[in-house]
Formats: C-alpha cells, sequence, structure tokens
C-alpha cells in the first residue's frame, strides 16, 4: 500500500524519524483494525527502508471522529515539542529514557492520498518488533501465553514494581505536562517487555488535549472491559450502548490502578466479577474490596485478598481507596 502526494507532515523531533518524506509504502497484511482506523508496519520512506520498525495508523475517508482523534494526535505532537524543546533542547531522546513507557508516542502525522481517497495517518514505533507484547495476549488461553506469564511473574516483585511505576510515569507526565487524558487504558493499549522491564502505551487519539474547544475524548471507553472505571460501565445500556456518564480525570486513575494492579501480579482486581450493568454496584452494597463471597470464586478472593495483604502499606492503602468503593 503506497501513500503518495502527503502534505501537512509533521515531524515530533524525535532522533527514529526526523528526515520528512514525501512517500510512505507499508508492508502487506493489516496489523490491526478498530473504529478508530488500521494499523500497517512501514516497508519504505521515499524507497527507503527506515532505521527503525515502525507502524503507520491510517484513516481512510475519515469519518468525524477518526478527524477528532487525528487532530488530538497533532495537538498531542505540538505539545509535545514545546515541552522537548524547552526541556530536552539538545537530546530529544532522552526523554525517551526518563519516561520509556512513551515510546510508542507519534513520531510524525501526515494527510495523503490513497487510491484517490484522502487519508489522515500518523507514525509510531512499532513495539512488536521492538521486543513487546500487547497484555491482551497475556490472557489468552496458549502455551505462549503460559511462557510469557511465567516469564515474568519470575521476576523479584521490586522489578514488576518498576514496569508499574513507568507505566505510571507515564500516564503521570501526559497529565501534568501536556494536560493530556488517554481516556482508553485497557489491556490492549499496553504493551509490555519482558527483557527491559517497560510497559509503554498505545492508541494516543482516542484521547483528549484539554484546551478551551477540546474537553471531551473521542472515546468513552472499551464496553465490558475490566479496565472500566464502574461509573463508566454502568452508565451503559447493554441493549443500545448509549452511554450517559463521560470519561474522565477520575475514571482514567481507576484504569491506571488497574493496569499498576495488573503488572504486578496478572490478575485484576475485580475479575471475580461477572461484567454486568450493575455488577459493581451490587458489590459495593455487600463488600468492601477485596473482601467478598461469590459461589465458586472462593479460592480466587481468598489469594487476592492474601495478595493484597503482603503489599507494603502506602501500595495497599492506594488500592484499597481506590477500589474500595469506586
Amino acid at each position: 500500500m503506497l501513500f503518495e502526494n502527503i502534505y501537512d507532515l509533521t515531524l515530533t523531533g524525535f532522533s527514529w524519524l526526523n528526515t520528512p518524506f514525501s512517500e510512505l509504502e507499508t508492508q502487506e497484511g493489516m496489523l490491526g483494525t478498530g473504529n478508530f482506523g488500521e494499523v500497517y508496519e512501514v516497508y519504505s520512506l521515499d524507497d527507503i527502508e527506515p532505521d527503525y520498525q515502525l507502524v503507520v495508523k491510517q484513516f481512510k475517508g475519515p469519518t468525524d471522529s477518526q478527524k477528532k482523534g487525528f487532530a488530538t494526535i497533532v495537538e498531542l505532537q505540538k505539545r509535545l515539542q514545546q515541552y522537548l524543546q524547552k526541556s530536552y533542547p539538545n537530546n530529544p531522546d532522552g526523554f525517551l529514557r526518563q519516561y520509556p513507557g512513551l515510546l510508542a508516542l507519534p513520531l510524525c502525522s501526515f494527510r495523503s492520498t490513497l487510491n484517490g481517497e484522502d487519508v489522515l495517518a500518523y507514525c509510531s514505533l512499532n513495539l512488536n518488533g521492538a521486543g513487546f507484547v500487547d497484555l491482551e495476549k497475556l490472557g489468552e488461553a496458549t502455551s505462549e501465553a503460559d511462557l510469557l506469564i511465567d516469564s515474568y511473574m519470575v521476576k523479584r516483585f521490586e522489578t514488576r514494581l518498576l514496569t508499574g511505576y513507568r507505566f505510571i510515569s507515564a500516564l503521570a507526565f501526559l497529565k501534568d505536562e501536556l494536560r493530556f487524558q488517554h481516556a482508553d487504558i485497557k489491556a490492549e493499549s499496553v504493551f509490555i517487555n519482558l527483557e527491559t522491564n517497560v510497559a509503554a502505551l498505545i492508541d494516543f487519539d482516542g484521547g483528549v488535549a484539554y484546551s478551551r474547544f477540546l474537553t471531551r475524548p473521542t472515546t468513552f471507553g472499551t464496553l465490558r472491559d475490566l479496565w472500566l472505571a464502574p461509573e463508566i460501565a454502568e452508565s451503559a445500556d447493554n441493549e443500545d450502548h448509549n452511554r450517559t456518564h463521560p470519561v474522565s480525570w477520575e475514571s482514567d486513575y481507576w484504569s491506571a490502578s488497574v493496569g499498576l494492579y495488573y503488572l504486578l501480579d496478572l490478575h485484576l482486581p475485580y475479575q471475580f466479577l461477572e461484567q454486568t450493568s450493575n455488577a459493581y454496584q451490587d458489590y459495593f452494597n455487600r463488600f468492601t474490596w477485596p473482601e467478598a463471597d461469590y459461589q465458586g470464586e472462593e479460592e480466587w478472593i481468598d489469594y487476592q485478598t492474601g495478595f493484597v495483604n503482603k503489599l507494603h502499606g502506602s501500595v495497599t492503602a492506594l488500592f484499597r481507596k481506590t477500589f474500595g468503593k469506586g
């Protein structure tokens, strides 16, 4: 697939991709697809193979929500450029060493045509090619997933905590320095490298770079996902999926805490709940996390309670405060 006549090219400034180009060719075969576009591996830029493995996410014949997602990427780049010029004027790559959880930030964005249709697109590092695997794969019932889980869980707890810290630090930077909210934090959006102990985020186009004019993310989060905050999950009508409660900083805080918890022990704080519209409220009316009494889940709940009680006091307090009543 060939993107021709590229224009409005914006380079973020990292060394992985800092030379302008007018054509981009992809490998055959899509890597992934969803509501917000299609992802392909980059084969060449102006007929030259890039030094690093890259992916391009494209929005062909873009919808209004995809245009908003692309505008979000461009604004995120703009704010990141300003930060890098101020804090890393001579070494922008040093930023990624401090915040490795942001390795998949947009490297460039552009407009183009593809088979005669207008296209919006942006490129980022191919995390799969850099030794990462998305957390969703760890939940699959496969021998590969079992090996990955075993490789991770033999690491010292302090190492897993470092991985979680890098994940949380990435989100904290986006919020505190760029006023950017990811808004769709879930297993599919987090990739982990078992060699470098880094958990990195992808899919920034569903978020929002807050301003007077940008006040809501493009996404409402993923329905029935175990990382989704209770108020978002329960505001969804199971028949028409019409969600009335907007994603907020607070709901992202919940999802980020779920991610941190998962990176410590590869299980979820409410893994025992059925994903129904009133499951959380029923739980909150009867129990205080992590305690519970669900038939058939006794062994799992006992394990989780023991795990939480073994954590450092401040970490236990954080999780109890976050997950205790939603």
